[in-house]
């Protein structure tokens, strides 16, 4: 019998008409199910988010709505969509444990950001140009230091869904490749994480399938100590 690996995936919430909803995007589930990964459900309202996260081998965080820029002590800019603040507490939280038990983790999007702001960064909350809102055709380009020039390819075909990007980058993290001047891909120098500014789960790509296989690598590598 092959024992899966279990991710833990950080819920988002939608309020409508007065209800709250906790969920997960489809396509995430999907992208772990493609590499037979077992979803774990992080949700802001258990008391038991230390037991679920014992049980897991690595951890996603997703996309979804702006962090608070009080996080990076600033204001929220007008165009700011913010989620509930649970969900940036419980964002904190997982980072929080995966950091102090190696748990390897994937990030996207909105799970790439709030990892810059964590180790310190700032975010531009608003890209003026709208030249990174929606696209499905930008160039990656990797970093001539990048660690994993021989695991991407060097330059690469890239969306992008997002009106912010990292500003100030967060201390330890290692850019490893930008989309017209903009950090679209990240590591960290001491602990097991890349992330993503653009969204893998939304392309059936090779450089995606790296990223996943890169990603694997990371937990196999943890569970081999």
């Amino acid at each position: 019998m092959v024992i899966k690996m279990k991710i833990g995936v950080t819920c988002r919430i939608l309020i409508e008409d007065g209800t709250r909803k906790e969920f997960v995007n489809e396509a995430y589930m999907e992208l772990l199910d493609k590499y037979d990964m077992v979803p774990i459900v992080l949700s802001s309202t258990t008391s038991s988010l230390e037991e679920l996260l014992e049980m897991c081998d690595g951890v996603l965080l997703p996309g979804g709505d702006d962090i608070d820029a009080k996080y990076y002590h600033q204001e929220n800019h007008p165009t700011n969509v913010l989620v509930d603040p649970k969900i940036d507490v419980l964002d904190y939280k997982v980072i929080d444990y995966c950091l102090k038990h190696n748990i390897p983790i994937l990030g996207i999007c909105r799970g790439f950001q709030i990892l810059n702001v964590y180790f310190g960064g700032t975010l531009v909350q608003h890209i003026e140009d709208n030249s990174h809102k929606k696209n499905y055709d930008d160039s990656l380009v990797l970093e001539e230091t990048s660690s994993l020039k021989g695991i991407l390819d060097n330059e690469f075909i890239i969306n992008s869904f997002h009106h912010q990007c990292i500003d100030k980058l967060g201390k330890g993290l290692k850019i490893e490749g930008k989309s017209k001047g903009v950090i679209e891909l990240i590591t960290h120098k001491d602990y097991p994480l890349i992330a993503t500014q653009y969204h893998i789960e939304q392309l059936n790509d090779i450089n995606s399938e790296r990223t996943m296989k890169y990603f694997i690598s990371l937990i196999m590598e943890k569970d081999s100590k």
